[in-house]
């Protein structure tokens, strides 16, 4: 490429020629002109080139700034995302912790209902084996209320029928009726209109008098 210092020294020294030979003067001036040509197309070539790696470099700093605008875009939206997930990383760390908390208060209150279950089932066991023991004795007393009712059923039949005899021998034939006192004592009796006369002149009522079968 040649520069302006170097195209001016050129010029000079064609000048300098032409004085010393004015015989190619016309032809000098020719290349003159052709030489001004070809220096201003190559001038033009250079700025038109100039202009042009000027166009492509704007345009490559407006697609550079494109770009770093998306980019910045992104990362905004990587910011905002991100921010969002910490909050929800935060959220999920509270919810743990108080689900961890729960979780050990289900288990001293699952512990507590199992100390529980193991009392009461001891205690049931104890009441089971006491039932069985009164059941048992139960048994037992039944039994033996069975065979004392028998006992008193004989006695009772054998008392009255002592009690019978002796009302017959001590009352009979003069009295139809006779009573039992609460202490032993055998009086006898007598229908006067609708009572009856007992023992010293004691009157009693129907249902204490028993009628004799003389």
């Amino acid at each position: 490429m040649i520069n302006k210092e170097e195209y001016i020294r050129k010029f000079n020294n064609l000048v300098k020629k032409i004085k010393e030979d004015r015989r190619f003067f016309g032809a000098s001036l020719v290349i003159i002109v052709l030489i001004m040509i070809g220096a201003g197309s190559i001038t033009g070539n250079l700025i038109l080139k100039s202009l042009s790696e000027k166009s492509k470099l704007e345009n490559k700093l407006h697609l550079t700034d494109l770009e770093r605008k998306t980019c910045q875009k992104n990362l905004e939206n990587c910011k905002n995302t991100t921010t969002n997930l910490s909050r929800q990383i935060l959220n999920l760390e509270d919810n743990i912790s108080s689900l961890t908390i729960n979780l050990s208060n289900c288990k001293w209150e699952k512990e507590n209902y199992r100390s529980s279950l193991d009392e009461c089932t001891e205690i049931k066991n104890n009441l089971s084996e006491k039932l069985d023991a009164c059941k048992d004795s139960l048994d037992h007393i039944l039994k033996d209320l069975s065979e004392l009712e028998k006992k008193y059923k004989k006695l009772n039949a054998s008392y009255e029928n002592v009690k019978t005899n002796f009302a017959k021998n001590k009352c009979c034939p003069d009295y139809e009726y006779y009573a039992a006192t609460n202490d032993g004592n055998i009086l006898c009796c007598y229908k006067y209109n609708e009572s009856f006369i007992c023992g010293a002149g004691n009157e009693f009522s129907e249902d204490k008098v028993t009628k004799l079968k003389c």
